[in-house]
């Protein structure tokens, strides 16, 4: 991947990392220039590990879900030896879109367009009309793989060819969250909504709880605004607590766990 120059410079990424006291915002552009955006997607977005979903999502073979990647259309899917796979979401031969619903169930992957046929690990089936053709080998025609790999049983996708395991990349963050048994966490209920709003403005409202007394009075009579920490950090991961009040054990509407 070339190097693109980032439309941020030194001196403004300096000021937002100077002590609280004496720190700067982010400039306000960084939330709607487009080309910051485009930098992001192309130096950030397509070249770390970004969670996709969980493993659960495709539990039988021929589950599949899909997932935007920076700009780019992703197929996961649980193949028949039981591996999940991760596969551009194009086919090969003019470029179109394989599947379009989110998620589903296939037996195999067919193109919409002039029906190439893809097996669940990828690679092509059948292509019309291409026995008398020299020099195409069907074998190096399958669907371009993306690199896939899962913690605690989330799913992680890696559009370019990762320089660390995603275990390398998570660093220290499995001891800070061991406690709480996230692999053997199922979804209860899925909830999915457009904010109309950068990522950035989304990522800093839930890093800080300035807003709560007045937005969640509720939460803060739970949780003070100003009762919490971040805890230390060598991944790319930021995170802390927020401490709870006399008798609360949970951030339920009533502080009370699982219904007691």
């Amino acid at each position: 991947m070339a190097v693109v120059r980032s439309p941020v410079t030194a001196a403004e990424v300096d000021a937002v990392r100077r002590p609280v006291d004496r720190a700067s915002l982010l400039p306000p552009r960084v939330f709607h220039d487009q080309d910051v955006f485009a930098f992001e997607q192309e130096s950030w977005f397509a070249c770390t590990w970004l969670c996709i979903g969980r493993e659960e999502d495709v539990a039988a073979t021929g589950d599949y879900v899909l997932a935007t990647v920076a700009d780019e259309s992703v197929i996961v899917v649980r193949s028949g030896d039981g591996e999940l796979r991760a596969f551009h979401n194009v086919c090969r031969h003019r470029g179109s879109l394989i599947v379009t619903e989110a998620q589903g169930h296939l037996v195999r992957f067919q193109c919409p367009y002039h029906a190439w046929t893809y097996e669940l690990d990828g690679s092509l089936r059948r292509a019309g009309h291409t026995d008398a053709l020299v020099d195409f080998d069907p074998t190096t025609q399958g669907l371009h793989p993306v690199a896939l790999s899962t913690w605690q049983g989330f799913m992680f996708v890696h559009l370019e060819p990762p320089r660390l395991s995603l275990v390398e990349h998570l660093a220290d963050l499995a001891p800070a969250v061991e406690r709480f048994a996230m692999a053997d966490l199922r979804r209860a209920k899925r909830v999915e909504y457009m904010v109309e709003a950068n990522w950035k403005v989304i990522a800093e409202n839930y890093s800080e709880c300035y807003h709560c007394p007045g937005v969640h009075p509720q939460l803060n009579r739970l949780t003070p605004y100003d009762q919490g920490g971040n805890l230390p950090s060598q991944g790319p991961w930021a995170g802390g607590w927020m401490e709870l009040v006399g008798d609360a054990a949970t951030m339920s509407t009533d502080g009370h766990l699982n219904g007691r």
